[in-house]
């Protein structure tokens, strides 16, 4: 006689299950552990480029700087406003005011005398254009995640 165990042995499938149960919790933990590979926020990719940058302070560097922030600010906000909808600490997080950090800038110049009274006044209501661009988007997400029921 030999000691195979019949297919009708309950014990059989037990051990089959067991298998596939282990390899199907195998399969998920592997997936879930590759699937979760989350990015570390590095704090240099939230500041904005005004204050890891160096500049004379000059009227064209100051202006090109401005023309720069408002680009980034409206790509910026375009490219990660879903998330910023989600939850008010991505919008803190991501979509900061760059117009204090410029406004500084100017005012540095200004004492520098690398800019004329003209000068800091034209970049100054420059600045005030990048605030509103920075508040209009501020109120849409306000008002989108409250709309979407997201208003922590």
């Amino acid at each position: 006689m030999t000691s195979h165990r019949s297919i009708e042995d309950p014990s059989v499938f037990t051990i089959f299950q067991s298998k596939q149960i282990l390899c199907v919790a195998f399969s998920l933990l592997i997936f879930g552990l590759v699937s979760c590979n989350s990015k570390q926020i590095n704090p240099s990719d939230t500041i904005p480029p005004i204050v890891q940058e160096k500049y004379s302070n000059s009227f064209e560097e100051l202006s090109s700087l401005i023309d720069r922030s408002e680009k980034r600010l409206t790509e910026n906000f375009q490219r990660k406003k879903v998330l910023m909808y989600r939850s008010q600490k991505y919008e803190n997080l991501f979509h900061r005011r760059v117009d204090l950090e410029i406004r500084r800038k100017i005012d540095e110049g200004f004492e520098d005398r690398l800019l004329n009274f003209e000068q800091k006044n034209i970049l100054l209501s420059r600045c005030g254009e990048l605030y509103t661009l920075w508040e209009k988007q501020r109120k849409q997400l306000t008002i989108k995640r409250f709309q979407l029921g997201f208003n922590h």
